[in-house]
């Protein structure tokens, strides 16, 4: 002994042959330099004490056999560049009671239910490994808390990294891979950060959150998982920044009672669904850039789902860029479509509102409402394709249509549209079929291929203050016997007659009819 400093060497009689029999003589704070070797013992720490390799990371190791190989209760305590093996069928490599423990550079090799476990104290580990074939690899719980850093965990027989009953550690730049269970785990209140990591290569799902689960996850990447990369089914986990990836979706699913906060996010599948959001799931989704490349929907809120969309990007070139289906409503602004086969759609009963939507290079109609739907669109602008409503109710309010074939199509149900642009349309501006109702309100219809705004037989409806002019057949065409109103619109420059009637009565207070 040599101060705070004593050397251990089982091969050296100046020095003391084992850790256990240093540690019993040392005071508080004391450094211990192991020189290399295999030291089959069981240390119990519960004062301040540094560990250290004299040769380096891989020349000392300290194996529990099957049972707890470091156990710290007190005290802060640093191994650096030891490998610690130990851990059983109920036992840990790594325990902790209470305290600190550093591992630096170290590797902790489990053979049991988990390599590191951390009830209690404080764990911090960096430049290190953590592997057990037979089970997870760091669990913590309760009071444990600690930073783990540019640490790899891998070849694990369950879980990677489990985080539940309000304990809260931060993982920074880690490599969670080679597992055969989930990456990670928030469950049972379990918080905890996850920032600038890599989870792939797993058997099970990347992420889990239930229970009340609070994980944080920033600038994280989840892919080539076995299973749905995230899945949220309750709690309030935050993903700020991550990349998630999957060949078949969807890539994150969001259930039951959850309210997951995704912000600044990129998802992406090669094929179905890539944002799942079902059940009773609600939650805030901000500026995420989401795409499929197969036939599903990017973007899918189904079942009573109510979540709020803030800004975003959804393609979907072979699929539907947001589809609300079954009960679900919730909504969103600055919602951004394209490229996709469709962009918008409502079925079922849904009730969702957007604000600010932009729909473009979609082959297929932007916005579609069918069976009892009811949606909401309040500012928007749909490029290239436009609006259908075939049941339930559609509404329009301040939305542009611009060069679709046809802008607007009521194949059934109600279509109701105030402010509404629809420009430079190559067939019919707005088309009202069989049994189908409009009311439009304070709109104009111009410079369409056919006619501006075509009733056709059994349709009803009523144009209210609206300008319909410069299109290629008739300003408005009434084929309908059913009551159409039509009040204080101005009709003029249009192809045909500015307003034809065939067959059917409608109701005129006053409309201004000219040719320029």
């Amino acid at each position: 002994m040599n101060g705070t400093i004593v050397a251990v060497s089982q091969t050296d009689p100046g020095c003391r042959s084992s850790i256990g029999a240093a540690l019993a003589e040392a005071p508080p704070g004391v450094t211990i330099v192991v020189q290399p070797g295999v030291y089959r013992e069981q240390l119990r720490l519960a004062q301040g004490v540094r560990l250290v390799a004299e040769e380096g990371p891989g020349t000392v190791t300290v194996d529990g056999g099957g049972q707890v190989a470091v156990f710290v209760a007190a005290g802060t305590v640093t191994l650096t560049g030891i490998d610690v093996v130990g851990g059983g069928a109920k036992l840990p490599a790594v325990q902790l009671g209470g305290g600190r423990l550093e591992l630096v550079r170290c590797t902790v090799r489990g053979g049991g239910i988990v390599a590191v476990h951390v009830p209690d104290g404080e764990f911090a580990m960096r430049d290190g490994s953590v592997t057990n074939p037979s089970g997870a690899g760091l669990l913590f719980e309760r009071h444990g808390s600690g930073r783990v850093a540019g640490t790899r965990i891998a070849g694990l027989g369950s879980a990677g990294v489990v985080v539940t009953g309000g304990a809260d550690p931060h993982l920074v730049r880690c490599t969670i891979t080679d597992a055969r269970g989930a990456g990670l785990v928030s469950t049972r209140g379990g918080r905890g950060v996850a920032e600038e990591c890599v989870i792939s290569g797993v058997d099970g799902h990347g992420v889990v959150v239930e229970e009340d689960g609070g994980v944080r996850l920033s600038g994280t990447t989840i892919e080539q998982v076995g299973s749905v990369p995230v899945l949220i089914t309750g709690g309030v986990p935050v993903l700020t920044g991550c990349t998630v990836r999957a060949e078949s979706g969807p890539a994150v699913t969001v259930a039951g009672l959850a309210r997951p906060t995704l912000r600044d996010c990129t998802l992406e599948v090669a094929d179905g669904y890539a944002l799942s959001i079902q059940e009773q799931a609600t939650g805030s989704y901000a500026d995420l850039t989401v795409t499929t490349g197969g036939e599903g929907a990017a973007v899918v809120v189904t079942g009573r789902a109510a979540p709020r969309f803030e800004g975003g990007t959804f393609a979907a070139p072979g699929g539907v860029g947001l589809l609300f289906a079954d009960q679900a409503t919730g909504g969103g602004e600055r919602i951004t479509i394209g490229p996709a086969r469709g962009g918008l759609r409502a079925r079922g009963s849904a009730r969702p509102e957007i604000e600010d939507l932009t729909v473009r290079e979609t082959t297929e109609e932007s916005v579609e409402v069918t069976e009892q739907a009811h949606l909401t669109v309040r500012r928007g602008t749909l490029t290239g394709a436009g609006a259908v409503v075939s049941g339930g109710e559609l509404v329009l309010v301040d939305v542009a249509v611009q060069g679709a074939g046809t802008g607007l199509i009521a194949a059934g149900g109600v279509l109701r549209g105030t402010g509404l642009r629809v420009e430079s349309c190559r067939t019919v501006g707005v088309l009202v079929q069989r049994g189908a109702e409009l009311t439009l309100r304070g709109s104009r219809v111009q410079a369409s291929g056919g006619h501006g705004v075509r009733f056709a037989a059994e349709a009803r409806g009523e144009l209210v203050n609206c300008v319909v002019v410069e299109n290629g057949g008739d300003g408005i065409r009434v084929e309908t016997r059913e009551p159409i109103r039509l009040i204080g619109n101005e009709l003029r420059g249009n192809a045909g007659e500015q307003l034809r009637t065939i067959g059917g009565e409608v109701t005129r207070t006053p409309n201004r009819r000219r040719r320029p």
